[in-house]
């Protein structure tokens, strides 16, 4: 999970979230001219919290909302163990505030070693800026769903896993339970994700180049790289 959250500041880092924004806010620190304001700083937190809320929701097969998070991070100690208690402290805005402030150093290192100009530098920041920004829309629309696993329904799906497979009878049951219902999340939150995917699709009009064969072009380099992965196990197998 730390690794998945230092990821994800590292991330940030090269996006860019500070906009150096002509608002009212004060400005809270000036690096190399550029100033960031109390409120491009609090738009970098939320944007990171929400990110960290959709990796959470993940991990822990259920809904959480950015009250519930805010409500772990002021409170850590409610995580119930040290491990998830010490994930929940390193999310306050105060230990953000210095990796904000380093990645905006990094930023500007990178700009003034021009990074940006490497080749498929920007091509890249392109993707993941549209990465970003599609998942966390997809996901504020999935928020809008409320997806709900009963008890009830938690408890019948592990006994019928249970006596499916005897090697997870020796599994405590409020474990059991507990998995089943993260399995049963992730079921029911892919469907509603396909359900609006193709309902946010259907309006679009796609139009492919009928003087290229795209699909050809991905056949040939999955070939390649299947025919690449057999010459490699061959080269293996003759030492």
């Amino acid at each position: 999970m730390i690794k998945k959250t230092t990821w994800i500041l590292l991330t940030l880092s090269f996006l860019g979230f500070a906009s150096c924004s002509q608002d009212k806010s004060p400005w809270i620190w000036d690096i190399d001219g550029k100033k960031t304001t109390l409120n491009d700083f609090e738009a970098a937190y939320e944007g990171y919290l929400t990110l960290v809320r959709e990796q959470l929701q993940t991990m822990a097969g259920r809904q959480i909302s950015t009250e519930e998070l805010k409500d772990m991070i002021r409170h850590p100690e409610k995580a119930g163990n040290e491990q998830q208690a010490a994930f929940f402290a390193n999310l306050r805005k105060d230990v953000f505030a210095d990796e904000y402030q380093m990645m905006q150093i990094l930023n500007a290192e990178a700009e003034k070693k021009g990074f940006l100009k490497k080749e498929g530098v920007e091509a890249k920041l392109g993707y993941l800026r549209a990465y970003y920004l599609s998942n966390m829309y997809l996901m504020e629309k999935l928020s809008e769903t409320k997806i709900e696993i009963s008890e009830a329904e938690a408890l019948a799906a592990w006994d019928k896993v249970r006596n499916s497979n005897p090697r997870y009878k020796a599994v405590p049951l409020d474990q059991g339970v507990e998995m089943i219902r993260q399995q049963l999340y992730q079921q029911k939150l892919m469907k509603e994700r396909g359900n609006l995917l193709s309902t946010i699709r259907d309006p679009y009009k796609i139009e492919n180049n009928s003087g290229f064969d795209f699909r050809k072009y991905l056949a040939d380099d999955k070939a390649q790289g299947e025919e690449s992965s057999s010459s490699d196990a061959a080269a293996s197998e003759s030492k």
